[in-house]
């Protein structure tokens, strides 16, 4: 039987396409929901092995209804208090982004085009340039163009 080879001298060696971080649009917001969802596991997962992860909070998957009363009100607070917040590190090599949103009613391409920017200016500050994009929250897939991703988790 052949001996093993090592090739990872030739792998290392080799131009690679290797994602230099993760982009992910979660469903929920880091601030209230931080414990128990699949994809805020992962994201700690993966930034506790050493990878850069922007955790982009849940960019909403429908306009709220007035009579939602009281309920509506605790979320448009919760809202506001996480864009107060910018862009944090909570911890090594994890960073979570409230980008500013506005319902689709506003234009859907201007929309999409503010939501990329954001993102990419972000994902630049933590320095992930080549990004694989996790998408947790439907609505994130109307910006996948604009994030040249290596490769997507959806």
């Amino acid at each position: 039987m052949p001996p093993l080879v090592d090739d990872s001298q030739k792998r290392s060696q080799s131009p690679t396409k290797e994602f230099d971080g993760v982009i992910c649009f979660g469903g929920v917001d880091w601030w209230y929901h931080n414990r128990g969802h699949y994809d805020l596991q992962m994201m700690r997962e993966l930034a506790n092995r050493g990878i850069p992860v922007l955790y982009v909070n849940s960019i909403g998957m429908r306009v709220p209804k007035l009579t939602e009363g009281a309920v509506l009100l605790l979320r448009i607070g919760r809202k506001i208090s996480s864009l107060k917040r910018g862009l944090v590190t909570v911890r090594e090599n994890f960073t979570v982004q409230s980008p500013f949103m506005l319902p689709a009613r506003f234009g859907r391409d201007l929309l999409r085009r503010a939501l990329s920017h954001q993102v990419r200016k972000a994902a630049m500050k933590v320095g992930i340039k080549r990004p694989l994009v996790w998408v947790a929250c439907p609505p994130a897939l109307q910006v996948l163009e604009d994030m040249n991703p290596l490769a997507v988790v959806y």
